[in-house]
C-alpha cells in the first residue's frame, strides 16, 4: 500500500514538469519513475494512478491532442510570466547572497514545466554579484513571522555601516525591545515596522542592519493602543509615507515641470493625493504642467526636489521654497570653500 502511495506521490511530482508542449506518455513515465525513484510499474498501472490523480485528486492532467504524445498538467500553480516577475524580484534582492538568490531562482524554476523552466533560466542571465552580504536577513525574517504570529515582542541589536566595510552596533550593543507589526519590501530593502516599547508612536528598522535578534517570552502591545481607531489604515499609510522618510506634518505643495517629468511625478505620489494641469505655454517658460501634492513637509520630501532640482521649480508654499533655498545655500557654501 505504501509504494502505491509513493508510486502516485512520484508521478505527481514528475507531471509537475510538463506541459502542453511537452508532455510524457505512460511509458516515458515508467522510466522516469525506474531512473529517478527506483520503482518499477507498468503501463496500465501508471495511466491508473493518472485516473486517481485525475479524478480523485483534482489535478488538471490532460491527454494530448494526439493521444500518443502523452500526459501533461494543464494548470501550475504559477503562470510562466509570474515565474518572470518572481524571478526578476529575486535578482534584485542584493541584501541576500548569492547563494541564497541562486537557491531561490532554482525553486522558482521547479514551479515551471521543465521546458519553461529552462526557457526562464535562458532569459534571465544570473549577473548575481559575489559581494558579502548580511547573511542573517533570513533570520530575522523568521523570528520576526513568529513573534507576530504568537504576540510576542522582539529583542535585536541595530548596527551601521562603517566606511572601512565594518558594522558598528548602535547604543553600544544594548538591545532594542520593540513590538513588531509588520514587514515590508522598499527600495529593494525589507524593513520591520514595529512601536519601540518606550513611546506610543511606529518607527522602522532596516533588516540587513538587524544583528543579533530573538523572540521574547513578552507578550506584544496591540496595535490599536498605538494608533486607535482605525488602526489597519493609519499603519498602511503610515508605512506608505515613512520608509523614504517622508515623516511629517501634512501639508499641500504646488511644482511647475516640464511635460518628460510627468511619468516621474506620477510613479512617485499615489494618484489619490496628486492632481495634474496642463499650463499654456509662455514665452520663456520651459514648465508646461503644474502639479498640487498632498505630502508631509519631512526630510523625504526634499530629499525628492532635490534629485531634481534642475528639472521642477517649488511655486508654493513659501515655508518648503525657503527650506530648499536654505539647504541649496548651504551645499554651494561647502564646495565653495573645498575650491579655497
Amino acid at each position: 500500500m505504501e509504494s502505491t502511495k509513493a508510486k502516485i506521490i512520484h508521478i505527481a511530482e514528475i507531471l509537475q514538469g510538463t506541459d502542453e508542449f511537452s508532455p510524457l506518455t505512460a511509458v516515458e513515465i515508467g522510466r522516469r519513475l525506474e531512473q529517478e525513484y527506483g520503482i518499477i510499474a507498468e503501463r496500465k498501472s501508471i495511466c491508473r494512478d493518472i485516473r486517481v490523480l485525475r479524478d480523485e485528486c483534482n489535478m488538471d492532467i490532460l491527454l494530448s491532442a494526439d493521444n500518443k504524445k502523452g500526459y501533461f498538467l494543464a494548470t501550475h500553480t504559477f503562470e510562466d510570466w509570474e515565474l518572470k516577475l518572481l524571478m526578476d524580484a529575486v535578482m534584485d534582492m542584493h541584501f541576500l547572497p548569492k547563494k541564497d538568490r541562486l537557491s531561490l531562482l532554482r525553486k522558482l524554476r521547479e514551479q515551471a514545466s521543465r521546458q519553461a523552466g529552462k526557457m526562464l533560466k535562458e532569459i534571465t542571465p544570473y549577473m548575481l554579484s559575489s559581494e558579502k552580504r548580511n547573511t542573517g536577513v533570513k533570520r530575522a525574517i523568521d523570528r520576526i513571522l513568529a513573534a507576530i504570529r504568537n504576540n510576542h515582542q522582539l529583542e535585536f541589536q541595530y548596527q551601521d555601516r562603517q566606511p572601512d566595510g565594518t558594522v558598528k552596533l548602535r547604543k553600544d550593543g544594548r538591545l532594542y525591545k520593540v513590538n513588531p507589526y509588520a514587514l515590508v519590501f522598499r527600495n529593494n530593502f525589507y524593513y520591520l515596522v514595529s512601536n519601540y516599547n518606550k513611546y506610543q508612536n511606529l518607527g522602522f528598522y532596516r533588516l540587513d542592519r538587524i544583528g543579533k535578534i530573538m523572540e521574547t517570552a513578552d507578550g506584544r502591545k496591540s496595535i490599536i493602543d498605538i494608533l486607535g481607531r482605525d488602526a489597519a489604515k493609519k499603519m498602511a499609510e503610515f508605512i506608505q509615507h515613512s520608509v523614504y522618510n517622508f515623516i511629517g506634518d501634512e501639508l499641500e505643495i504646488k511644482i511647475a515641470f516640464p511635460e518628460y517629468m510627468v511619468n516621474d511625478i506620477m510613479d512617485s505620489f499615489a494618484e489619490k493625493d496628486l492632481r495634474i494641469t496642463k499650463i499654456s505655454a509662455e514665452k520663456g517658460n520651459i514648465y508646461g504642467y503644474e502639479a498640487c501634492i498632498k505630502t508631509t513637509n519631512s526630510e523625504g520630501l526634499y530629499y525628492w526636489l532635490l534629485q531634481r532640482a534642475d528639472h521642477i521649480k517649488v511655486l508654493a508654499p513659501e515655508i518648503v521654497k525657503q527650506e530648499l533655498i536654505r539647504k541649496i545655500k548651504a551645499m554651494l557654501m561647502v564646495y565653495e570653500k573645498g575650491r579655497n
